[in-house]
């Protein structure tokens, strides 16, 4: 799970290391609309296990995204959040760490930078 993915390509450059599991991409609509225009213009292969997930974590609910997109609650799940939490509200980030408490199965765990 990487929440605010940006243009990262972890998903595609570890794709033998993650063929095992399902990878969730969540940034905002437009960077991903752009991430995708990119990767489409250089022929790189996307995954068949990346899911990407359009949405603007202020505005929108991270739960709902994750259910209809197929997350599977309370299984093991590694959370990166680089370069996100400091353009986040303190509300947000708090709401996002609850979910992730809340979703997360055992052995779960959490990455993350602030400032």
């Amino acid at each position: 799970m990487i929440i605010g993915a940006g243009y990262d390509t972890r998903a595609i450059r570890f794709e033998k290391e993650l063929a095992g599991a399902t990878v969730f991409e969540i940034d905002k609509p437009a960077t991903q609309r752009l991430k995708k225009e990119r990767l489409q213009a250089g022929d790189i292969i996307v995954p068949k296990n990346l899911v990407f997930i359009s949405l603007d974590l202020a505005r929108e609910s991270l739960a709902e995204a994750l259910e209809v997109n197929g997350f599977r609650e309370r299984t093991r799940t590694l959370w990166i959040l680089e370069g996100l939490t400091m353009y986040l509200e303190e509300k947000s980030v708090q709401e996002l760490l609850r979910l992730i408490g809340r979703c997360s199965g055992p052995e779960s765990q959490v990455v993350f930078d602030y400032l």
